[in-house]
């Protein structure tokens, strides 16, 4: 039994970085690297604690939108009842 499996689509990893002085220090949509990068930077600039709070995403995807249709009730009594 494999814990992972493959994931059809490409994630994204999504991180805040916020210095407990000077608040957020870049914009989290930036490439989470630059950002990593940008915090290490901030650190050995300032001797500020960056915290790194994190996500991974995945990209919208275009749902199929089908037109409205009658539904069938599922729940209709019998014929005859």
């Amino acid at each position: 039994m494999t814990l992972l499996t493959p994931i059809p689509q490409q994630a994204r990893l999504v991180i805040e970085p916020e210095c407990n002085r000077c608040g957020p220090i870049c914009a989290a949509e930036d490439e989470a690297l630059a950002i990593i990068q940008w915090a290490g930077a901030h650190t050995v600039a300032t001797g500020h604690v960056v915290i790194l709070n994190g996500t991974v995403d995945f990209p919208e995807r275009e749902e199929t939108v089908f037109p409205s249709e009658p539904s069938a009730n599922l729940f209709a009594s019998e014929p005859g009842s």
